[in-house]
């Protein structure tokens, strides 16, 4: 049920000229960030919501994430940005 709600607000979105985009930052390769990063791909899909993933390496600085993260935020076509744990060491 929950599912035909979202596919529903999808749609209204879209119909709006609104084409949701969820952007997910990935840094290093911790294979359960790896494995769900792929799920939500396959799920965003499904749901009809673009998907975009950013890929940094294990070594990126504390600055790079942030100015990643700043980058994301001022793409007006990106609705929504999720963090994936863990992060490196600073």
């Amino acid at each position: 049920m929950l599912k035909e709600e979202l596919k529903q607000e999808i749609e209204v979105l879209k119909n709006k000229g609104v084409n949701p985009k969820l952007a997910v930052l990935l840094t290093g390769d911790d294979p359960a960030s790896v494995a769900y990063a792929k799920f939500l791909e396959k799920v965003s899909g499904t749901a009809g919501v673009s998907f975009e993933l950013h890929h940094l390496e294990a070594a990126a600085s504390e600055l790079e994430i942030k100015l990643k993260i700043e980058d994301l935020n001022a793409d007006n076509r990106v609705h929504g940005i999720l963090i994936m744990m863990p992060l490196p060491a600073m």
